[in-house]
């Protein structure tokens, strides 16, 4: 089964909080353990030195009661001294060492005089170095599941004599365990939800991050798709420039085909010049169509190494041959080559077009190329600039510079698509044809369109071209209560519902000159903003109840 990527991403996640809480885990646990028993020793030493202190000065107790164990009064003492200590919460065992690494006393009898230990060492330390120990014994007691043995050194007397001896002490580790196990778990339980925090956090994120991926790569395929289409209305644009150029140049050898028939066809030896010149004149027509072909064919963009040098001397031999240009252009380059990592059908086509603009822009003067080798923003590439002493081109012209086909050149772009203006027969189909459209967007069922409303469209001047035709119809949709449309709807007379269809005669009274003015305020205002009733009501600063009075006043309704 193929995982998605939050599908992994959660997995993952999962996997690496259960790692961090079992290693926590562990290792908190060893460190408790540790931590715990080291505090359960310092108390055990201040509890068994404090009961030695106190039955010392009772005279329960001396030193040489641990030396002379075999007496039975220190038996005596040594018992009334220790006793207590069997009464300790977990309590299993316990030995009292003498100075002679010898049990004093212990609970279990038989064990007085013998040297039984599993660690002597701790005896020894303890004795020797003041110090006290703890460790898990090796024997098992009944009744007890886990054993912890503490190695307590006594003092007696003065603080400068020697330790007098040593006390053993066996303990259940069932209190200790279980505040460990509390602790891990309590410390588990904050890892986990830590971890769903921050796999909440993270998820959050992530799925943030996918989707942006997602939504930029879907607007990447949509640039990609557009890119092209744009590239080939581009060359659509030049080759409908060239479109005459391919006549001129299919002309020659015709004309020799023709004066060949006509006038040289009993002459042998002007019919071979003829022919050559017609089979010379066909191939150069052949290699200029191709070129145009070439030009013309729906390209995917691919870059590989190309000399940038080399393109730019192609690119103005095919401009000059192609155009019949004898304009002079100079190439200014570095020496060598200059390789750079781009789509060369792109460039070719940009620059032939920037060389084409310059032409056009100065017939008479030089155009400059460039190529220069630079660093922007720390990477290395090359400029390719295209001069020329042409009059330039206005600032309000800057936002259409790049839009497909805008010229500024008084012909046009030889392409010329006659204005609405011209062909008033296409106004009503055209019409038609938008007022379904934005039926259909809108969902109203707008239309048809009255005589009136025909005759101020076919008189419009309609200097927005067919966009102001699309404009108009949009308007008049969105604020038409959904029968015909007049053409106080469309905006185009001094008509509303009641004037278009019975025409008054003499001036308007003050209130229909007011409810006239309304009428057009609201609807411009409507369409502005698509029809939306409360943008409209906080455009115009008043209620939105308000605005429905005014609109139903005036027969304005926003939805069918």
């Amino acid at each position: 089964m193929q995982l998605t990527d939050p599908q992994r991403f959660t997995l993952v996640s999962v996997i690496i909080v259960a790692t961090v809480m079992i290693a926590t885990g562990l290792a908190a646990s060893t460190f408790y353990r540790r931590a715990m028993i080291e505090r359960e020793t310092d108390a055990m030493q201040d509890m068994i030195n404090i009961i030695a202190h106190e039955e010392e000065v009772e005279a329960n107790l001396s030193a040489a009661d641990l030396a002379n164990y075999t007496e039975s009064t220190a038996r005596i003492h040594l018992e009334e001294s220790f006793r207590a200590l069997t009464r300790l919460p977990g309590f299993a065992r316990i030995k009292v060492f003498g100075p002679d690494r010898k049990i004093a006393w212990s609970n279990a009898a038989e064990l007085i005089g013998t040297s039984q230990t599993n660690n002597p060492e701790a005896v020894v330390r303890a004795l020797e170095q003041n110090s006290p120990s703890a460790f898990n014994p090796a024997m098992s007691v009944p009744a007890f599941d886990n054993l912890i043995e503490f190695y307590i050194p006594i003092r007696l007397g003065a603080a400068s004599e020697p330790v007098a001896g040593v006390v053993s002490l066996y303990r259940s580790s069932g209190p200790i365990d279980a505040a460990i196990r509390q602790g891990v778990l309590l410390l588990w339980m904050l890892s986990g939800i830590g971890g769903l925090v921050m796999y909440v956090a993270l998820f959050s994120l992530f799925r943030s991050v996918h989707q942006s991926r997602h939504e930029i790569s879907s607007k990447f395929t949509m640039l990609s798709t557009e890119h092209e289409r744009l590239i080939q209305i581009e060359k659509l644009s030049a080759m409908g420039q060239m479109v005459s150029e391919i006549a001129h140049q299919l002309n020659n050898p015709l004309v020799g085909v023709i004066n060949l028939a006509e006038r040289e066809i009993g002459n042998p030896v002007r019919v071979k010049q003829l022919l050559g010149e017609v089979r010379s004149a066909g191939e150069r027509c052949r290699e200029y169509v191709q070129q145009v072909l070439k030009l013309s064919q729906l390209t995917r963009s691919k870059r590989q190494p190309t000399d940038i040098n080399e393109l730019a001397r192609d690119t103005v031999a095919f401009f000059q041959q192609s155009l019949g240009s004898h304009q002079s252009v100079i190439i200014e380059a570095p020496p060598g080559s200059v390789i750079s990592d781009v789509d060369e059908n792109l460039i070719r086509n940009a620059l032939f077009n920037l060389i084409h603009n310059a032409a056009q822009a100065d017939p008479n003067g030089t155009v400059g190329i460039s190529v220069a080798c630079e660093q922007r923003d720390g990477v290395s590439g090359f400029s390719l600039t295209v001069l020329d002493q042409g009059p330039g081109f206005p600032p309000e012209a800057a936002d259409h510079l790049f839009t497909p086909f805008f010229t500024m050149r008084p012909g046009g772009t030889g392409l010329r698509v006659p204005p609405l203006r011209e062909r008033r027969e296409d106004i009503l189909s055209l019409a038609l044809l938008f007022l379904d459209q934005f039926n259909r967007k809108f969902g109203k069922a707008a239309g048809p369109f009255t005589p009136e409303a025909l005759a101020a469209l076919d008189a419009a001047h309609w200097t927005g071209n067919v966009r102001e035709l699309q404009h108009l119809i949009e308007r008049a949709v969105v604020v038409n209560v959904g029968g015909p449309i007049v053409a106080a709807d469309l905006g185009l007379g001094a008509y509303d519902r009641v004037a278009s269809n019975h025409k008054a005669a003499g001036p308007m009274s003050l209130q229909q000159a007011k409810e006239r003015f309304e009428r057009a305020y609201f609807i411009d205002l409507l369409h502005s903003v698509g029809g939306n009733v409360s943008e409209a009501a906080r455009q115009s600063h008043i209620s939105r109840q308000a605005l429905h009075r005014y609109l139903k006043q005036l027969g304005i309704v926003t939805k069918a």
